[in-house]
């Protein structure tokens, strides 16, 4: 299992690499990333509705999918017309319009008392945990000085790539550390697998590989005689826990709703 775990992480990366430096040379950031984030959306939605109907929790799965993919849909339309309703005003509409879709399937569909409230709210859990972080997500792919210095169209891709990169290592580094050395429960309840030791291992990992973008992906990215000074020297220290400590929160989280539905596994 480990070493699958490995191998696979090392797959992982090289294929994010590949499709990063392409998405790089397109004419309109996100165009290479654009059909892996439906596929990725599409998967998550029916993850999330299975999860929900563990407990006989049924949100409109119409709502669910078609919310999550507009408001992904939407950010791309931010990133590539940010003139129209700025980088996320798009997607702000597309969760306004899933709300409204959410009551009016409800409506629709009613029947007895007890439930419709509970669905509207799960439909939009479904859109915003999947669709809304997506939107977030994108905006990385045009973070930096895109705008203001052509020379610099190739920044946004380090930031997106990196958070990807990061947790990536982080969580090999988590899993291989906690199998060899793990003797502390961190969650016994929530989560058993992990441990405090591996937890560290985690962090440790994050840190490295936010040292290995900032020494080997920039580079490779951007011309660093024209970039600007955008942080210290030492960032990538900073940049490494927070993104390690988010990836273990996020996994915890994930944790708590299988938990919640009585569910063992969850992808």
């Amino acid at each position: 299992m480990l070493r699958w775990r490995l191998i696979l992480g090392a797959v992982f990366i090289a294929a994010l690499v590949v499709l990063c430096w392409l998405d790089v040379r397109s004419d309109r950031p996100g165009q290479y990333l654009l059909p892996l984030s439906i596929l990725l959306v599409v998967l998550a939605s029916e993850e999330v509705l299975s999860l929900l109907a563990a407990r006989d929790l049924r949100p409109l799965p119409s709502v669910v999918y078609g919310g999550s993919l507009a408001v992904l849909l939407a950010s791309y339309t931010g990133v590539w017309y940010p003139e129209s309703l700025g980088p996320l005003g798009w997607s702000a509409v597309a969760i306004s319009l899933s709300l409204l879709a959410a009551f009016v399937g409800e409506m629709a569909r009613y029947r007895q008392p007890g439930k419709s409230i509970i669905q509207v709210a799960l439909a939009l859990f479904g859109v915003l945990y999947v669709g809304g972080l997506f939107a977030f997500l994108l905006q990385l792919r045009v973070l930096g000085p895109t705008a203001e210095r052509s020379d610099l169209g190739a920044f946004g891709i380090v930031p997106l790539a990196s958070l990807l990169f990061v947790v990536k290592f982080s969580d090999t580094g988590a899993y291989t550390v906690g199998r060899l050395f793990g003797r502390h429960k961190m969650t016994p309840t929530l989560s058993p697998g992990k441990t405090w030791e591996g937890g560290l291992g985690g962090i440790a990992a994050a840190c490295l590989g936010a040292w290995l973008s900032q020494a080997v992906l920039l580079p490779a990215a951007v011309d660093l005689s024209v970039l600007p000074r955008l942080a210290p020297a030492w960032g990538w220290l900073a940049y490494g826990l927070i993104v390690g400590v988010a990836g273990m929160l996020g996994d915890l989280a994930e944790s708590l709703l299988k938990r919640d539905m009585g569910r063992k596994d969850s992808s």
